[in-house]
């Protein structure tokens, strides 16, 4: 939830559910509420987060992003 009078606080869930409607579509009908949930968990957890690439992270995925923190912040250190 965000904070009074912060429009930016909302803006990563609202990118997020901007893209989800605008790239993603049911390819079939859904049997049951527990079949849509793992497909829309696939497209979150398997494309968003860890194939498609964001342009606040010059264009990396946010894992590969996050692996090249951590290689550069850990492995810098040693």
């Amino acid at each position: 939830m965000s904070t009074k009078g912060n429009c930016w606080d909302n803006a990563p869930t609202e990118r997020l559910f901007r893209s989800f409607k605008t790239e993603w579509m049911p390819k079939h009908d859904y049997e049951n509420i527990q079949e849509a949930k793992v497909d829309v968990a696939n497209y979150i957890l398997g494309y968003y987060s860890h194939i498609r690439p964001h342009s606040f992270n010059n264009y990396l995925s946010p894992v590969e992003k996050e692996r090249q923190f951590f290689n550069k912040t850990l492995l810098g250190v040693v």
